[in-house]
């Protein structure tokens, strides 16, 4: 089975999902991120979601993160701008998303950690058509 599904990049809606299940390795969300910045569909500063709220990141490390962020950073040009928000489900994986967003701090886009998918699509831009292919 796979844990990180291949994102569903939309142009109508100008956003990038990424769906995942089970425990992420870092590798699998680097190779997702760049996969999605590779696709034919992807325009610079699409928002993106990255719903892992049946997945768990709470195993990454701290240098994983910084790892992460680097790599990220290391894109900006190619992602642009936005907004990406990360949802979770448990509490472990918020905090370990919130480290992340304190190390996103340097990118070109917003990134923000969410519980709950309303807000999350509301901040994203409250497309219905968005909440639809979320859940």
């Amino acid at each position: 089975m796979r844990r990180l599904a291949a994102a569903l990049v939309d142009q109508s809606l100008g956003h990038v999902t990424h769906t995942a299940q089970g425990q992420l390795s870092l590798d699998e969300i680097r190779g997702a991120f760049r996969a999605a910045l590779e696709n034919p569909a992807y325009r610079r500063g699409m928002t993106v979601l990255w719903d892992v709220r049946e997945a768990t990141i709470a195993h990454l490390s701290a240098e994983d993160l910084r790892t992460l962020a680097r790599f990220s950073h290391e894109l900006r040009s190619v992602r642009g701008g936005g907004r990406a928000a990360i949802l979770v489900s448990r509490d472990a994986d918020f905090g370990v998303a919130r480290m992340f967003q304190l190390y996103a701090d340097v990118f070109p886009w917003e990134t923000m950690v969410f519980r709950d998918l309303g807000e999350t699509i509301e901040w994203l831009g409250g497309s219905p058509a968005l909440t639809e292919k979320s859940e």
